[in-house]
């Protein structure tokens, strides 16, 4: 009877509700937008403008059915962060690359932290310089699609939450028969 008491709790400790994951911390973006910078500023160019733009597009979670009331639909807000980096030289020539993410808070490890970067777009105004900025073998673009994943937070498993109240649930249904025994 005790080892199964002691299976039970392992069982339960075992599948706790969060998982870790591996993601992007805020200084490890700020460090990759100076990397580019500093690539290419060889090039010439130099920071001329930054943009940053919060967006929030309504998202159908769930849809329900009721004969009283018909139906209706679940909501949510998901809000992307777009930022536009616009870079000049002293021609005149200008590169703009725009980024969007969006910003995670974990309160079990208490902080803010992004999940992926994506890289929407690259514009040169010199289209000789397009394929040294912009092009599939730049410094800019591979910084930008192969940023570090840097810190472990700790975030809410729903898989591990529904097995953890499995076995729960399976250990209520199965403790009257371990009374009689």
């Amino acid at each position: 009877m005790k080892k199964i008491v002691l299976l039970f709790i392992t069982a339960c400790i075992v599948t706790s509700c969060t998982s870790v994951k591996r993601v992007t911390s805020f200084d490890e973006y700020n460090r990759c937008i100076q990397r580019v910078q500093n690539d290419l500023a060889v090039k010439g160019y130099e920071l001329s403008g930054h943009k940053e733009e919060t967006s929030s597009n309504a998202v159908v979670t769930a849809v329900s059915y009721s004969t009283q009331s018909g139906y209706g639909t679940a909501m949510d807000n998901d809000v992307f962060t777009y930022d536009t980096y616009t870079f000049s030289n002293n021609t005149g020539d200008i590169v703009e690359i725009e980024l969007k993410y969006r910003d995670y808070y974990s309160k079990y490890s208490d902080v803010n932290y992004i999940q992926t970067v994506e890289l929407l777009g690259c514009k040169t105004s010199k289209a000789a310089d397009y394929n040294d900025v912009c092009g599939n073998n730049s410094m800019t673009k591979y910084l930008l699609q192969n940023i570090n994943r840097d810190i472990d937070v700790e975030v809410y498993n729903y898989n591990k939450t529904m097995s953890l109240y499995s076995i729960l649930l399976l250990g209520l249904s199965f403790s009257p028969l371990l009374l009689l025994l």
